[in-house]
């Protein structure tokens, strides 16, 4: 039986965000910018949370677990069992899958009606962007530690809460648009920013980017190389990337649901284009880079990170930030757009291919010079200040 909750004051709400959404998870501590507009929606009748029940579901075995990608698996699955239970087993689930620039655990179109499902801890902000769609409903499968007991699920550390607009959407959404949006977005992407700053001070030469790719002999891998390292595409927005996305005649990708829900047209190098042409065979539908797993379509983030990780060490080319063990895709992105400033590329031009809103981001993303540089330069003013 499905139980709609009824909280009695904000304070309530803000205990149910932390015990439910947030769950002790420090990656998801909610700071006051981001839990109080979800808190006056949710209370004033803008959000309808509900409950329902977990039925019987028996333990899943090591091979139902294999077909699942990312992290959280058996919630995953368990997830899936309540879908077949609502009777939409029958659509294909995409696991995470980017939703107007958040990364969803599970992705079902209902016959028009979305479903997103987050399994454990949720960020709150994902809420109010995940309602903003039309015909959305939020599924949040919470975390438990021992949900497994004789085999069997045992309900009472785990629960399933189903959040979806409700009757004063229109109205909380205005006020929340009007006078907390603005202020709010940006200082969400002041701080996403900022903590993307941090680690652009780093970044690697044409040859040692041209040095991976040529290290690479498996042709899945060298065309995820090279578009990485040829358009600056994030990691997301290639595992999202659709054939039909590619266009041959123009050179260039089509960016549907890049960072903060926004769409852009890339050019990509003739050479990165025979190669995708090659992987493709006679492929024509689907996603662009597909997993080795053929029961599913696409690949997920946490693979990118390997293919990138081997064919780095394989190649023998270090992180340049010291503090990290592995090389990541973000440097590889960072890499591109830093050359191509350094190569002479207008700041409006790189603006449009990496997705950034506002160009004052890319000057202090992109224009951080590596330390060997300011050594460089360094170096020449002394000469120049002290020469004899």
């Amino acid at each position: 039986m499905v139980v709609e909750i009824k909280f009695k004051d904000k304070e309530d709400v803000y205990d149910w965000i932390q015990n439910f959404l947030v769950q002790n998870d420090y990656r998801y501590v909610a700071f006051p910018e981001e839990i109080t507009p979800l808190i006056h929606f949710i209370y004033n009748d803008a959000i309808s949370v509900e409950k329902k029940p977990i039925p019987f579901i028996e333990k899943p075995q090591n091979k139902d677990l294999e077909k699942i990608k990312g992290p959280q698996k058996e919630h995953k699955y368990l997830a899936l069992k309540l879908l077949d239970l609502e009777c939409m087993g029958k659509n294909k689930a995409y696991y995470e899958f980017v939703f107007h620039g958040r990364i969803a655990d599970i992705y079902v179109d209902n016959g028009g009606k979305t479903i997103l499902i987050e399994c454990g801890s949720c960020y709150t902000p994902k809420v109010l962007e995940y309602l903003e769609q039309q015909d959305t409903e939020l599924w949040i499968i919470t975390k438990g530690k021992e949900i497994w007991q004789d085999n069997k699920l045992n309900p009472k550390n785990l629960h399933w809460f189903i959040l979806k607009r409700n009757k004063n959407w229109d109205e909380c959404y205005e006020r929340y648009k009007n006078y907390k949006g603005i202020e709010f977005k940006k200082m969400q992407e002041y701080s996403e920013e900022k903590r993307e700053i941090i680690s652009n001070a780093y970044y690697l030469t044409p040859g040692e980017i041209n040095k991976m790719i040529d290290a690479t002999k498996n042709l899945r891998d060298k065309v995820v190389l090279k578009i990485l390292a040829r358009t600056g595409i994030r990691r997301s927005e290639l595992c999202n990337l659709m054939i039909k996305a590619v266009n041959f005649d123009n050179k260039s990708l089509f960016i549907e649901h890049g960072k903060g829900g926004k769409s852009r047209h890339i050019p990509i190098d003739e050479d990165t284009l025979q190669d995708i042409k090659l992987y493709l065979n006679n492929r024509r539908y689907g996603k662009l880079i597909q997993s080795n797993n053929k029961t599913n379509d696409g690949i997920d983030e946490s693979r990118i990170n390997e293919i990138v990780r081997k064919v780095a060490e394989k190649a023998d080319i270090k992180n340049p930030d010291h503090t990290k063990k592995h090389l990541n895709p973000h440097i590889i992105r960072h890499s591109f757009f830093s050359n191509m400033i350094k190569a002479g590329a207008s700041l409006n031009h790189v603006q449009q291919i990496a997705g950034h809103g506002d160009i004052r981001t890319i000057i202090q993303m992109y224009y951080i010079p590596e330390f060997k540089d300011t050594q460089e330069t360094y170096e020449k003013a002394i000469k120049e200040i002290y020469k004899k």
